[in-house]
């Protein structure tokens, strides 16, 4: 399903992403099984960042404060893992959409491209 730039001021209805539907009655593991090999593979071709700098609050207006969003729970030992949010610089162009971090299968860690200058 596609997921187009809607509903604010500067929406021109441009493709921003897809999102994928699974049938109700398919049977989550088995969905799991074929699609684990295109959801688990984390290598996303990215250059090496030239700079991270890590921030409680982001540098996009709008968006909550880290602490504001719930906590992640490790599977392997129950731990809780705080958010953080994050400006990453890469010293040549990214295309996106680009996902990142520990929640991404959960709806965290969506990145958008900004110029240095706005931050």
């Amino acid at each position: 399903m596609p997921l187009p730039f809607v509903g604010s001021e500067h929406a021109d209805g441009r493709i921003m992403g897809l999102a994928l539907i699974l049938p109700r009655e398919l049977d989550a593991r088995e969905a799991g099984t074929c699609l684990e090999r295109i959801l688990r593979d984390v290598r996303s071709g990215l250059p090496q960042p030239s700079e991270v700098h890590v921030h409680l609050v982001s540098r996009i207006k709008g968006v909550p404060h880290s602490r504001d969003f719930p906590q992640l729970v490790r599977k392997r030992d129950g731990g809780r893992m705080r958010h953080t949010h994050a400006l990453i610089v890469f010293a040549e162009p990214v295309e996106g959409p680009v996902l990142l971090g520990a929640g991404r299968f959960r709806g965290y860690g969506a990145c958008r491209p900004i110029k240095l200058e706005q931050c």
